[in-house]
């Protein structure tokens, strides 16, 4: 194991653990790792309701006898959902202060601005690997002469250290013959996976900026296309694939941890009463009730008028 003593290492070290704490804190509920594990649910319960869909009775001309009004709603809800969820782990502001957010784009950006640190020597360090792994390989050659086929411990498993210099290599773009503890990762692995990012997500977020997160007028969405955009469930499952796909590889390949794990397994029977009816006939009268309640409120609403406003005002404020 190296034993970097510099103050560069130590600012290495808070920033790695700053970049793990955005990426995989399982107490935060913002960090990327929980909004993906939340994101990959959402679009898991989705498939399997769509796919219910399919199995539905049909009627004289072909529909599936399902509820237009309740599915039409659960459509919309998911797209919403599932759009602002690739917005927000892709959003472009800054992982760092008082505006700062927990988006895997930021933290790519923030680990482009400090590759001078990500050096092999100091993921060594962190790590806690041996640098050097020919003593390992030769103890391990002297463990295995004259043994036949046996369990070899875990310490003398030297390949693992050669291939994490292997990965470095890439990452720092030198080859064997001009490895160095003080090679650095390029800053275009972090800009490749930033572009990757935003490829599989600008229609998305487009989208979102315009129709979702904000109520954009025909004169700013006519500046970027808005209005000809067309989100697709392949979009979303594109956006999927790119997103996991980085975070998995930053989490393995960059800070040396473990992969996301992929879906969440389900700790309960998901599919429990899933084949029960949502109201039974006897209960659709008060459904109706409940909707023309509801119609009741909305026009009762549309009676406030400049008297209560004036009532209103000099009451304090509004109610």
């Amino acid at each position: 194991m190296t034993h970097p003593d510099t103050s560069q290492f130590a600012e290495f070290k808070a920033k790695r653990d700053q970049w793990i704490q955005c990426l995989s804190s399982a107490k935060d509920p913002n960090s990327v790792t929980n909004q993906i594990t939340q994101m990959l649910w959402d679009a898991a319960v989705f498939r399997v309701i769509n796919e219910a869909r399919g199995y539905a009775e049909k009627d004289e001309d072909g529909n599936p006898k399902l509820n237009g009004t309740t599915h039409d709603l659960i459509n919309r809800g998911f797209f919403v959902l599932q759009a602002g969820a690739i917005r927000r782990l892709t959003d472009t502001a800054a992982l760092t202060g008082r505006k700062g957010v927990s988006s895997l784009w930021c933290l790519l950006d923030e680990m482009e601005r400090n590759v001078h640190l990500i050096t092999r020597e100091h993921i060594f360090a962190t790590e806690g690997l041996q640098y050097d792994y020919e003593p390992i390989k030769k103890a391990r050659e002297e463990y295995l002469a004259g043994r036949g086929a046996c369990f070899v411990p875990a310490d003398l498993w030297w390949e693992n250290l050669r291939d994490r210099h292997d990965q470095i290599d890439f990452f720092a773009g030198v080859t064997l013959d001009k490895r160095s503890p003080m090679d650095a990762m390029r800053p275009e692995i972090a800009g490749y996976l930033k572009k990757k990012l935003v490829e599989v997500s600008k229609d998305i977020r487009t989208y979102v900026n315009k129709f979702i997160a904000h109520a954009a007028t025909p004169e700013s969405r006519a500046s970027v296309s808005a209005d000809e955009l067309a989100i697709t469930l392949g979009h979303l499952w594109s956006a999927h694939e790119g997103i996991y796909k980085v975070a998995n590889f930053v989490s393995i390949w960059l800070l040396g941890g473990s992969g996301l794990g992929g879906l969440a397994v389900p700790q309960y029977n998901q599919f429990k009463y899933i084949d029960r009816p949502l109201v039974t006939s006897a209960n659709i009268q008060r459904l109706a009730e409940s909707w023309h309640g509801y119609s009741n409120e909305v026009h009762q609403w549309g009676q406030w008028d400049w008297h209560e406003c004036e009532a209103e005002m000099k009451g304090g404020g509004p109610k």
